[in-house]
């Protein structure tokens, strides 16, 4: 076993690594629904008003804090342009919008992308949104600000931004270094063929890669003005992994024949790989996770939710066009209600239009973040341990020098609040099960999660991924001991030895086939 490493080579071996996450794994709380008109949470009714709002997220570690700020909605329009922009100390990874009024037909999104305009005045640009920083600063503000576009029957348009601002082992914040929103364009193509782009990570320099990313179907003919409609309308924006390299894609498809001069753009963000103020700490390579909305006509909608460790970027859509008709992108909202996630709808147009809606997502962490780990090791003179469950009920905890990879052998400190954590079988943010201390005995056995005592421990030594270290009972301060030399062997608790000294209460974390 191994423990983290740092960002090197090429992406290809980071995309192979994570890549199967699309399978599932990492995400709970899986909410998949179908809607065809009106749905539950009154998405048809305008809104009268709303203010900024602010949605903040941390991961696991709490060195990455995420905010998901959204701005008020326009005025009703068939037409509108909205926009939002990153607050002071923070830097924009992504974003989404909202339309409201969805009645069918309903309208539509054209665009949702980074903006590199400076949005210094209140409804710059003949867009609805707040005032940004003036004057403008370069490198800042050009990297601050999120546009949507939406068409269609009347309707409101509220824009999303997703913001980053790290932690140091000070408490201090800063923000990571990103580039600006990287384009790419496309001219367009007659209907009724949806016409696509790809902007790839590999145009980034080698140490940063793709955070998100974004879309824009633009508009020759009025002067490519952001706030113009288009004939054009978005079915996809979202990262995808394609021929070894990641990218963001875009794709969007003519209601008319012939079409017009409007080409497509995707957008990308990347972002440094490995902050020089985290000291050799890095984010974990962004896995993409989606999950897809059975076929419907009308509106469809995919929903989820991001595990309580991990924190995403953008939200990113998809709602392939089949034999039955188009469909295209209704909303992109980085949240899922008020929680780590994300919800985006599709429509139909016409009498048809039925099909999938597909939602995605960047979902990432810091290296050597507990949540990152998944095995426990004893260290002792060479030989390393795992931690193992026993089969049975309320077995006692064991020790093995070789039992493969399986669920057994699966743990994770899960923090519990005051520097005490749970020692959990199952992969981060999983499991049902705890390792405690039996009663008034030297025993320690696995059984379903309390939250006495008895199933707390604390660290004597560093609580990270890189360190060895040893694990304090809450109700007795004895110590996780590797009791005897046999394999396997039960694991019990002695009075706490110096972890200066090699002993067998000595511990280190690993992975296997995690965070995959």
């Amino acid at each position: 076993m191994l423990h983290a490493s740092i960002f090197s080579g090429r992406r290809a071996s980071r995309i192979a690594l994570f890549g199967s996450l699309l399978a599932g794994g990492l995400l709970s709380g899986c909410q998949v629904t179908d809607q065809t008109g009106a749905s539950a949470d009154n998405k048809n009714s305008l809104a009268t008003a709303a203010s900024i709002t602010n949605t903040d997220l941390i991961d696991g570690s709490a060195k990455i804090h995420i905010r998901v700020k959204y701005c008020g909605f326009t005025g009703s329009a068939t037409t509108n342009c909205a926009y939002c922009t990153a607050d002071e100390g923070w830097v924009r990874i992504g974003g989404g919008g909202d339309i409201m009024g969805e009645n069918t037909p309903g309208a539509m999104l054209q665009a949702s992308f980074p903006s590199p305009n400076f949005f210094t005045t209140a409804n710059s640009f003949g867009c609805t949104g707040p005032a940004g920083h003036t004057p403008a600063r370069l490198g800042t503000d050009d990297k601050s600000t999120w546009v949507v576009r939406a068409s269609g029957a009347t309707h409101q348009l509220q824009a999303y931004i997703v913001e980053m601002q790290l932690v140091d082992a000070n408490g201090n914040t800063f923000t990571p270094v990103t580039t600006i929103g990287t384009d790419n364009v496309t001219a367009s193509v007659n209907p009724p063929a949806n016409y696509s782009v790809e902007t790839p990570e590999n145009w980034f320099p080698s140490d940063y890669f793709l955070i998100g990313g974004g879309a824009d179907i633009l508009n020759y003919n009025v002067g490519n003005s952001i706030t113009a409609a288009t004939d054009g309308y978005l079915v996809e924006s979202r990262a995808v992994d394609s021929a070894g390299e990641r990218a963001w894609k875009a794709s969007a498809r003519a209601r008319s024949n012939p079409a017009q001069n409007e080409p497509l753009k995707s957008y990308a963000i990347g972002v440094e790989s490995c902050p020089s103020q985290w000291g050799g700490r890095c984010f974990t390579y962004p896995m993409i996770k989606e999950i897809t909305a059975a076929a419907t006509t009308g509106y469809g909608t995919a929903a989820y939710n991001v595990s309580p460790s991990w924190v995403s970027s953008g939200v990113g859509g998809y709602t392939p066009t089949t034999n039955s008709g188009a469909r295209y992108l209704a909303d992109l909202i980085p949240l899922n209600g008020t929680t780590k996630g994300f919800i985006v709808r599709s429509k139909g147009v016409g009498t048809g239009g039925s099909g999938q809606t597909i939602g995605s997502t960047l979902v990432f962490g810091q290296t050597f973040g507990l949540y990152t780990y998944n095995n426990v090791f004893f260290s002792r003179g060479g030989d390393a341990a795992i931690l193992n469950r026993p089969s049975g009920t309320n077995p006692q905890l064991q020790a093995a020098y070789a039992p493969g990879d399986q669920a057994a052998t699966h743990w994770w400190m899960e923090a519990v609040g005051s520097g005490v954590f749970r020692l959990r079988n199952g992969n981060p943010d999983g499991g049902t099960e705890c390792a405690y201390r039996d009663g008034s005995t030297s025993n320690v056995r696995v059984n379903a999660c309390g939250t006495g005592n008895e199933y707390k421990w604390t660290f004597i030594g560093a609580a990270t991924g890189q360190s060895v270290f040893q694990l304090k009972n809450v109700a007795n301060g004895q110590c996780l001991d590797l009791n005897g030399s046999g394999t396997p062997a039960n694991v019990v608790l002695k009075p706490c030895a110096s972890l200066n000294n090699p002993t067998n209460q000595v511990l280190y974390l690993a992975r296997n086939n995690w965070p995959i």
